[in-house]
C-alpha cells in the first residue's frame, strides 16, 4: 500500500512464494520464477506498507464474519465489518436476503482496539457480499464495502460439467455437491458453439465414475486447480440427467439449475470501490445494479460473466445496468462477457436482454464498455470518457452482439 494516499500500490500478482523470515522484522519473500519485470506493474517502492492475509483462525478454520444458509427474507441492517479472515457476509441458498446499510470498511486508528503504529490498511481479506445457490438473489440496498481483498458483490450458482451427451441424457461430474434436482428448469454454458435454449429435468441418477479417458480431458481443461484436483480425485460424484429434450453440446460444457443461481437480485445505490479486484461481478438474470458508486476499483467495475474457471455460473438475461457513476476504474469499467471452455467469446445469445442506460464514466481505462456475446442490447444515455486524439482504443467495443438498439 502506498503511505500517503492509502490506496493498493500494484495491480495483483498471483503465484508468489512462500515467506521466509530471516530476522528480527525481516522476511524474504519472491515473485513467480518466470516472473519478468514489468515497470507498469511493479511500482513497489521503500517506505511502502505490506499488509498479509491470515486466512484461518487458531483453531485451523476459515471462516467468514456473516454466514447464512438456508434463510428466507432474512434482513441484516446497519451491521458495520472492519475485518474478516475471508468473506464479509456470505449466504448459501438463501432467498430474497435484505441487506440494508451494512458497511465494510477499514477500522479508524482512533476506534480500534489494539495499539497499531499504522491504521489498517485493507478491510476483509476476500469478498463483501458473496452470494452462492440464491433462490431469489440478495437485494444489497444502500450498502458500503471499501478497501477489501477482493469483489465487492459475487452473486453466482455452480456449473457441473458434462462429459457427453445422447440424445436427452446428459452425464455429468458435479462440482462439488450435486444441486440440480428433477423438475428443475437447466441453463447450459458451451465448451464452444451457441447456447442451446434452456431445458428442464425429468430425473436424475447417480452412475459410474470418471473414466480414463475422461481423466485426460479433464486433466487438460483450464480451471482453478481445487476444483479441477477433486474431479480427478476419485471422489467426484458422476450422474445421468434426463431432459424434456435433446441438446447438442461437446464435451466439457456446463449445466447449472436455472433456480439456484441468485435470478432476481437488486444491488441499489451502494458506494464501492478501491478494491483489488471486482466492483459488482454478477452471473445471475432477472436483477438490476442501479444507481451505484464505484470508486478506483483494480479490476471491472461492473462484470457480468459466466465463469468456466471457477465453474460459476450463470450467463445473464434480462439484466439492468442504470445510472451508475463509475470514476478511477483501472479496467474496463463495464464488462458484459461469456466465454466457452476454449477462452474464446461465445456467439450471441449467451446473455439475453442487457440494458445498459444513464451510467456514467469517468479518468477510467479504455473501453468504457466492452459486451460479448450478447442479444438483444440497449445502450442508451450513458456518459461515455472524452478519448484523446490519437487514442487507438475504442470507447464502446462489441463482439458477437445482435439485436443492438
Amino acid at each position: 500500500f502506498d503511505p500517503v494516499s492509502g490506496e493498493l500500490r500494484r495491480s495483483t500478482l498471483y503465484g508468489w512464494q512462500p515467506f521466509e523470515k530471516v530476522g528480527e522484522r525481516r522476511y524474504r519473500v519472491a515473485k513467480p520464477e518466470n516472473y519478468r519485470f514489468n515497470a507498469a506493474r511493479d511500482r513497489e517502492e521503500i517506505g511502502d506498507i505490506l499488509v498479509t492475509n491470515n486466512a484461518y483462525t487458531p483453531e485451523g478454520k476459515r471462516t467468514h464474519a456473516v454466514y447464512s444458509s438456508d434463510c428466507v427474507n432474512l434482513v441484516l441492517e446497519d451491521i458495520w465489518l472492519f475485518a474478516s479472515n475471508c468473506f464479509g457476509f456470505l449466504e448459501t441458498g438463501c432467498e430474497n436476503t435484505i441487506y440494508l446499510r451494512c458497511r465494510i470498511d477499514r477500522r479508524p486508528l482512533e476506534l480500534d482496539y489494539p495499539e497499531r503504529g499504522y491504521k489498517r490498511m485493507r478491510s476483509l481479506n476476500a469478498d463483501a457480499f458473496h452470494s452462492k445457490h440464491a433462490v431469489k438473489g440478495p437485494q444489497i440496498i444502500n450498502c458500503t464495502a471499501k478497501f477489501q481483498g477482493d469483489d465487492c458483490v459475487n452473486i453466482c450458482g455452480d456449473y457441473h460439467m458434462s462429459l457427453g451427451v445422447d440424445g436427452p441424457v446428459m452425464r455429468v461430474v458435479a462440482k462439488r455437491k450435486m444441486n440440480i434436482e428433477a423438475g428443475d428448469p437447466v441453463e447450459f454454458l458451451p465448451y464452444t458453439g451457441p447456447r442451446p435454449p434452456d431445458a428442464a429435468v425429468l430425473k436424475i441418477e447417480p452412475c459410474a465414475g470418471v473414466t480414463p479417458e475422461e481423466r485426460d480431458f479433464i486433466k487438460k481443461q483450464r480451471m482453478n486447480d481445487r476444483i479441477q484436483a477433486h474431479l480427478l480425485s476419485g471422489k467426484a460424484s458422476v450422474y445421468n440427467i434426463t431432459l424434456d429434450r435433446s441438446v447438442d453440446l461437446p464435451m466439457g460444457s456446463l449445466i447449472c439449475s436455472g433456480n439456484r443461481t441468485g435470478n432476481g437480485f437488486l444491488v441499489k445505490n451502494c458506494d464501492f470501490g478501491f478494491n483489488r479486484s471486482r466492483g459488482i461481478l454478477i452471473k445471475a438474470s432477472r436483477g438490476g445494479v442501479i444507481g451505484n458508486r464505484i470508486t478506483r476499483s483494480w479490476m471491472m467495475a461492473i462484470l457480468v460473466s459466466p465463469e468456466f474457471w471457477w465453474c460459476e455460473s450463470a450467463a445473464s438475461s434480462d439484466l439492468e445496468i442504470h445510472d451508475n457513476l463509475i470514476e478511477g476504474c483501472r479496467d474496463i469499467p463495464i464488462s458484459i462477457q461469456a466465454r466457452g471452455g476454449d477462452g474464446k467469446s461465445l456467439p450471441a445469445g449467451a446473455h439475453r436482454n442487457i440494458s445498459i442506460c444513464g451510467n456514467r464514466v469517468i479518468n477510467s481505462v479504455l473501453p468504457n464498455l466492452h459486451v460479448t456475446s450478447t442479444d438483444s442490447l440497449v445502450l442508451r444515455d450513458n456518459q461515455w470518457m472524452v478519448v484523446p486524439a490519437g487514442e487507438k482504443q475504442p470507447v464502446v467495443r462489441m463482439e458477437n452482439c445482435t439485436n443492438v438498439q
